[in-house]
């Protein structure tokens, strides 16, 4: 893959694990924060259906949008390096799930994710846990979203299922300003 923020920025992950499925929820909110000194690129975003038990019903959509103000509530995301040698991105990001108390901006990818009518059986395990890269870029001369200082995003579930669990993973590129 010749992508060149890969190649030319650290990469990290930002994981949410095990987040319920809930009609209107957000799932994960990631921000830049004012201070950090550094802009985010984000190089992909993995949507990953956890349910393990046979179901129907489990078709959602979500919807990456850029948002605006503090959030209130949520727990703390976990953020990673991929390289165990780059630095860990300790301060100047804020990742949570589940926040409430801010404001819904342009929607930048809407996705749905389906697992309905699968069975849950050790053949089949595979297809209820595919991940899809929704914000993979669509030809070589694509650029990623960019989170700039002061700059956030988040997942929202916005349609049709209260049933299932879910995991997120953002791929983020950082680089100092």
């Amino acid at each position: 893959m010749n992508d060149p923020y890969l190649n030319k920025y650290a990469t990290y992950g930002a994981l949410i694990d095990n987040s319920a499925a809930v009609n209107a929820k957000y799932h994960a909110w990631l921000r830049n924060d004012a201070n950090s000194g550094r802009r985010l690129f984000l190089l992909g975003l993995k949507v990953i259906n956890l349910q393990s038990a046979a179901v129907t019903g489990v078709v959602a959509r979500f919807d990456l949008l850029r948002t605006t103000g503090n959030p209130t509530g949520g727990a703390n995301g976990q953020i990673f390096q991929y390289d165990s040698l780059t630095p860990a991105i300790t301060t100047g990001t804020t990742f949570l799930t589940a926040p409430t108390g801010f404001t819904d901006g342009q929607i930048l990818q809407p996705m749905i994710k389906s697992t309905d009518e699968h069975l849950a059986t050790a053949a089949n395990v595979a297809e209820l846990t595919n991940m899809i890269d929704y914000l993979k870029p669509p030809h070589e001369f694509a650029r990623p979203i960019v989170l700039n200082p002061g700059e956030a995003v988040a997942v929202k579930q916005v349609t049709n299922t209260a049933v299932g669990l879910f995991a997120f993973e953002f791929v983020l590129g950082a680089s100092q300003n």
